[in-house]
């Protein structure tokens, strides 16, 4: 059964499990997936009204995704993108079948 929950918060106030899903692979999309570019992104290219925010997902207990969004002024949601940002996806568990 999936579970899916939104932390609020900026990357490097994630917990250490969903912190650690962004060093898993870093060959996966290389700085533009990691916990670096996400903190730079929130500080220095954050929208006026946006809020940053990560979706967890979790099978059973184990964190199987990590998908890092902007909450808009309005509530709508987006990626956690930027013009600058020359990759996106969501980080899955590199051992997810």
């Amino acid at each position: 059964m999936l579970s899916v929950q939104i932390l609020w918060t900026y990357p490097f106030q994630l917990p250490p499990v969903a912190q650690a899903f962004f060093t898993q692979d870093v060959d996966l999309e290389g700085f533009y997936s990691s916990l670096a570019w996400y903190d730079l992104l929130c500080r220095a290219a954050q929208p006026d009204t946006a809020t940053p925010g990560f979706i967890v997902v979790h099978e059973q207990a184990k964190l199987v995704a990590v998908l890092p969004i902007w909450r808009l002024g309005d509530g709508s949601m987006q990626s956690l993108t930027s013009p600058y940002t020359c990759l996106h996806s969501p980080i899955f568990d590199v051992d997810l079948d």
